[in-house]
């Protein structure tokens, strides 16, 4: 009977770890499901902080031109919809303006518009792309003329410039005294 004893007592623990293991994992699990959800908000507001900051330095940028408010507007629905997609709501949103540029059924005030935000959005993103901006930028000006002239040019420059300051990091610095 000893035997028989030793052996139901020993499964009566082995169940009983078996459930206070799995309330660990459980718990475990739990632990890490809720600091995921935590670190996913953190990422979230991040990332909205960072669309506002990236908007604010635009306008802020613009008001010291002489562009014309409306030539360097920002859509409020295309604002709206970057902000309420995070983390890929500036990709889709390039994604959908791309297709109303290459849409050639849409009016040219449609297609000019989506190719300044396109342009905006490669040149103020968090890592710019400055040749595709620089593209939709050289679009804006050759193909509608006089919708967003002035925040072309101006992009434009500030692209130059960004080149020309990054060249004058690579380029080696000769002294005239060590060259003669």
């Amino acid at each position: 009977m000893r035997g028989k004893v030793s052996l139901i007592a020993r499964l009566a623990v082995m169940a009983g770890l078996s459930v206070s293991m799995s309330a660990c994992f459980y718990g475990a699990a739990a632990v890490v499901t809720g600091e995921a959800v935590r670190e996913r908000a953190r990422d979230k507001v991040a990332y909205v902080e960072s669309v506002d900051q990236r908007y604010l330095r635009y306008l802020d940028d613009m008001k010291t031109t002489d562009c014309r408010p409306e030539e360097y507007d920002i859509s409020d629905k295309l604002y709206d919809y970057v902000r309420s997609r995070p983390p890929y709501g500036v990709n889709e949103a390039i994604k959908k303006l791309t297709k109303m540029y290459e849409d050639k059924t849409q009016s040219d005030t449609v297609r000019a518009e989506a190719a300044y935000h396109i342009a905006v959005v490669y040149s103020r993103r968090k890592e710019p792309n400055r040749v595709i901006a620089e593209s939709y930028l050289n679009i804006l000006k050759d193909e509608f003329p006089g919708t967003h002239d002035c925040v072309a040019d101006y992009l434009l420059k500030e692209i130059a410039d960004y080149r020309a300051a990054q060249l004058k990091l690579t380029v080696p610095v000769v002294d005239d005294e060590e060259s003669e």
